[in-house]
């Protein structure tokens, strides 16, 4: 597999998780009894703000690399 497909991979992988992590944290506020969650509120959303940069950052990187 050559670093295109890599990336491509790499892409399609953190597309999944940050849909996922995006999923969770919306059934997570819809329900307001879970100490845990709220526990953690700040520091799951600043992930996914991370991660959501890091997507930006792959994208510009496959525009740049397909064209």
């Amino acid at each position: 597999m050559n670093y295109k497909q890599r990336l491509l991979q790499e892409f399609a992988e953190l597309v999944e998780k940050i849909t996922r992590l995006r999923v969770f944290i919306e059934h997570q506020e819809e329900t307001e009894e879970n100490d845990l969650y709220h526990s953690n509120e700040s520091l799951l959303h600043r992930q996914l703000d991370s991660m959501l940069t890091y997507q930006t950052v792959l994208q510009e990187r496959l525009e740049k690399e397909l064209g």
